[in-house]
């Protein structure tokens, strides 16, 4: 007798956990409701950072200029990541040439204030400075901005500063008389008698590729002739003469 009163219970018990649980889902979706609009109110609340707010003001081209030449790294930074924000939003013109002339000289004054330790290794001044300039600076439309990237990856020591400089030129594409490739093959020619760096010969190769599919450009033969050295091996690993011999069959 009790044990038929437990089965004709049993369905009953079931129903009640299962409005309970169901119960317990809905209010767990509820407070994650709650939750989530609690964090965007604070988030919404939250005093924007010194960075954050001077990324959202349209700070003018003479007073980012200026914080160019500060040579406080971190102010430099923020003003290069201002000027790019206003050139892609149209806010600031792609022919401004005070903002330019701001860039330009993050590029060549970082150079003049190398320093040397010993005889041995150059100290560069603030390269992380001048390779997010070499990246910014392709976003201008002014003629000499195709010189300046060039000069740079002629005098730049660092690496990965000439690496940025020719991903910039790659992406401008540009050479009607061969003087970019000419100097592209001079820093190749330095790094192919000296210690071959691999990031700066591939970018090297990636911007003559991308000159040379230019119908209007002209590739120097000094270029030509590096991008063969390349592709002989030497120094160089597979995954880099590889990308050479594609420069050349397409050449």
């Amino acid at each position: 007798m009790s044990i038929g009163n437990g089965r004709k219970g049993q369905p009953g018990k079931r129903i009640v956990g299962a409005i309970l649980g169901l119960a317990m889902v809905v209010a767990l979706q509820v407070d994650a409701r709650a939750q989530d609009q609690e964090q965007d109110l604070e988030e919404r609340e939250r005093p924007l950072t010194i960075d954050e707010l001077y990324l959202q003001s349209e700070t003018t081209a003479e007073t980012l200029s200026k914080q160019l030449r500060s040579r406080h790294r971190e102010l430099q930074m923020l003003a290069l990541d201002a000027i790019e924000e206003q050139l892609q939003s149209g806010a600031l013109g792609r022919d401004n040439r005070e903002a330019y002339e701001g860039v330009v000289y993050v590029l060549r004054d970082g150079v003049h204030k190398i320093t040397y330790a010993g005889q041995i290794s150059p100290h560069t001044y603030h390269p992380m400075v001048r390779h997010r300039a070499a990246e910014v600076i392709a976003q201008f439309d002014i003629p000499q901005v195709r010189t300046e990237l060039t000069m740079n990856v002629v005098r730049d020591p660092d690496p990965a500063v000439q690496a940025r400089s020719l991903y910039s030129l790659a992406e401008i594409g540009e050479d009607p008389d061969g003087w970019v490739t000419e100097n592209i093959a001079k820093m190749m020619l330095r790094h192919h008698y000296g210690r071959p760096d691999y990031g700066a010969v591939y970018a090297a190769l990636v911007a003559i590729e991308h000159i040379n599919a230019n119908p209007g450009a002209v590739v120097h033969g000094a270029a030509v002739e590096m991008v063969l050295k390349v592709a002989e091996g030497g120094y160089y690993n597979q995954f880099i003469r590889d990308k050479a011999r594609r420069v050349l069959q397409m050449m």
